[in-house]
């Protein structure tokens, strides 16, 4: 978006901290465990633990991205988690209802 601003758009920096949790725990799950198993925590609890700590950052990352485009559609100014006072949309830490 050419309106927003510079904090507002993706960067690298973004994008590596959206991944390396889930990259360090899949490789982690590559050097220790080797060969993909099913998730039992009663027989590969280490295994499983990495699969879902994968699973979870990753949806954790999918509720943050939905929440920033849906906080996009709100009409009403987004608030600073920080300040508490009015933001520009697209702003980071500006929440709405929608969002």
């Amino acid at each position: 978006d050419a309106g927003a601003s510079v904090s507002a758009q993706r960067g690298i920096q973004q994008v590596l901290c959206c991944s390396l949790i889930a990259v360090l725990c899949a490789v982690g799950h590559a050097v220790w465990i080797g060969n993909e198993r099913e998730i039992s925590f009663e027989h590969h609890p280490t295994a499983s633990k990495l699969y879902c700590a994968i699973i979870s950052h990753y949806a954790t990352c999918l509720g943050d991205t939905l929440a920033s485009e849906m906080g996009i559609l709100s009409q009403q100014a987004p608030i600073s988690i920080i300040t508490l006072k009015t933001v520009p949309h697209g702003t980071n830490g500006g929440v709405t209802w929608w969002g």
